[in-house]
């Protein structure tokens, strides 16, 4: 039984790389984000660095330093600040969107009373709304998406 886990593991693993390597082939900035996130706030080493990710980077690393491209802007796929704003608010909505979960499940504990007469979504998105200095209307729209 130990073996058939440990297989399953290595198959999930296996999986995940194949994922993040295409997604690195589509937005190469996102391998820069995968090697941070082996780092703590203060640029201590706390996960070990996956080899396709050290793999990737070496590989882009080499080719702009073999001139292949003009930049590093463009061995990472041209418009990398571009890339970079679209990862930072994937994460933003991936938290906004726990958030409004975490804030309806309060929300439908609550007696009504103290709730007032909002339903536990608009409760939740209001109150995620002012977490964040959104709009309620931005922050509907991001759950909404999410869907």
């Amino acid at each position: 039984m130990p073996e058939r886990k440990k297989l399953a593991e290595l198959e999930m693993l296996k999986q995940e790389r194949e994922i993040q390597s295409r997604m690195f082939e589509q937005e190469p900035v996102r391998a820069i984000f995968t090697f941070l996130d082996c780092y703590n706030s203060k640029e201590d080493q706390v996960y070990e660095i996956p080899k396709h990710v050290t793999d990737f980077l070496a590989e882009r690393f080499q080719s702009f330093v073999n001139e292949d491209y003009k930049s590093l802007d463009e061995t990472f796929g041209n418009r990398t600040a571009t890339q970079r704003n679209r990862i930072i608010n994937e994460g933003r909505n991936f938290s906004i969107v726990f958030d409004i979960q975490v804030a309806m499940g309060e929300a439908k504990k609550m007696k009504k009373s103290n709730r007032g007469k909002e339903t536990p979504f608009e409760w939740a998105t209001e109150n995620v709304a002012e977490k964040y200095n959104m709009s309620v209307e931005t922050i509907r729209d991001i759950y909404k998406k999410s869907k």
